[in-house]
């Protein structure tokens, strides 16, 4: 059968679909697709020829260009599939160390982050209460401990806080568990406590 139309389009569920379609079948089709929840904007057609190109041109008879009207003739080829004769290569994956930046609340709870995502995480921790235009500011201000990276300080991480503020007992002891009692900048919110080294 001839077909002059490929369509393509995205399912309700996100997943994208395409269907080679003869003229006589556009309106049909097209009505099958809008009827079955589709969003007319994830539609779209293309007309003859469309330069689309086989990977394998071998299965193809040697031919490079996909011919779309007859595509439900030629899709499968012309030469049997080979049995494949490919042996994984067994690459290792890097195992990255989980990092230990983020943010931690007074009461000890730990919020983790990526590197850089500071801001981000502490809007959306804010965010949840009310709008405030710096809510790393904020969040320092309401005592929270922000562990962050130490590039040049010689230590890999570093903790800040609002100023005035001190480590809580909660703060500290999670500071502990996650091996970061001694990272650059603790010392200096311990002072409140009587605990400055």
């Amino acid at each position: 059968m001839r077909t002059d139309f490929v369509f393509m389009w995205e399912e309700p569920d996100g997943d994208r679909r395409w269907e080679a379609v003869a003229e006589n079948q556009y309106a049909g089709f097209l009505e099958q697709l809008l009827n079955s929840g589709v969003h007319p904007a994830t539609v779209m057609v293309g007309y003859a020829p469309i330069l689309f190109h086989w990977v394998w041109k071998k299965f193809h008879k040697g031919l490079s260009d996909v011919y779309f009207q007859k595509i439900n003739d030629e899709i499968y080829g012309t030469e049997p599939v080979e049995e494949s004769k490919h042996k994984p290569v067994d690459v290792p994956l890097e195992k990255r160390e989980e990092t230990k930046y983020g943010w931690i609340a007074p009461d000890g709870r730990f919020f983790g982050c990526d590197y850089g995502g500071h801001s981000y995480l502490a809007g959306e921790i804010v965010g949840e209460i009310q709008y405030v235009r710096d809510p790393e500011r904020h969040l320092e201000d309401l005592g929270w401990l922000k562990v962050f990276s130490g590039s040049g300080t010689g230590r890999r991480y570093s903790v800040g806080m609002g100023e005035g503020k001190c480590i809580t007992d909660e703060q500290l002891k999670t500071l502990e568990q996650m091996g970061l009692g001694e990272a650059y900048g603790v010392s200096g919110y311990l002072w409140k406590r009587g605990e400055r080294k």
